[in-house]
């Protein structure tokens, strides 16, 4: 089997959660259908082919997940930086634990070299260590 064939049976195995139910706004920690109801298709650019049905958001759905943000935002900020921390440390180990699966789903929804969506999916685990980093020294004014 080649490289590639061994890529795109993974990509495959990673896509195949998607088929049934595709991707949902994730408002106040949970996953929902648009408020409309209203879904898209998104369709990879590499091959045409359609990856899956996404939730179509609107600015109900909007105004829904900043609503969840600004009711979810004091708990956060009152919370001690060292367990601030921790979560977003479980985050960052989450991104690099499923970083093969982000890159090459990112590879196919947006047609980005693999090579290239392999370093972003560990940059964006970065992002949230450097945030526990500033979370711990500068309190909440820097998240």
């Amino acid at each position: 089997m080649t490289e590639l064939n061994t890529n795109i049976a993974k990509l495959n195995d990673y896509l195949e959660r998607f088929s049934q139910g595709g991707i949902q706004n994730l408002i106040g920690g949970e996953s929902m259908s648009a408020i409309s109801g209203k879904t898209f298709e998104t369709i990879s650019p590499t091959d045409k082919s359609v990856i899956c049905k996404v939730a179509q958001g609107s600015v109900a759905d909007i105004d829904a997940a900043a609503q969840a943000a600004k009711d979810a935002f004091p708990a956060w900020r009152d919370m001690p930086a060292t367990e601030r921390k921790k979560i977003l440390i479980r985050i960052a180990e989450g991104i690099e634990a499923r970083a093969e699966e982000i890159a090459f789903c990112e590879c196919w929804d947006t047609g980005q070299a693999l090579r290239f969506m392999s370093k972003a999916a560990l940059r964006g685990a970065e992002n949230f260590r450097y945030f526990r980093i500033r979370s711990s020294r500068h309190g909440m004014g820097s998240i």
